[in-house]
């Protein structure tokens, strides 16, 4: 049996919601390297220290972009991390 000590977040309601994101998106995947955890996820990358859940950092990919409100598409949640 697995016990869940933390989980890890993408992006909040109000990002998935009111969020401006690109057409195009990332599938999940998981890589861990010296006790962190690089999850990728739909518009983002992130690292997270998995002895204590702390965010080490966040990317998103969408960002450099530089989209207007006419490239706007909805947030596409494709999976989760589990």
């Amino acid at each position: 049996m697995r016990n869940l000590h933390f989980s890890v977040q993408h992006a909040s309601d109000d990002e998935i919601r009111f969020g401006c994101w690109y057409s195009a998106y990332m599938p999940p995947r998981n890589l861990v390297f010296n006790s962190k955890v690089m999850t990728i996820l739909s518009h983002t990358v992130k690292s997270t220290d998995l002895y204590d859940g702390v965010e080490e950092w966040k990317l998103n990919l969408d960002d450099a972009l530089g989209l207007n409100e006419t490239d706007c598409q909805p947030y596409f949640m494709i999976g989760y991390i589990d």
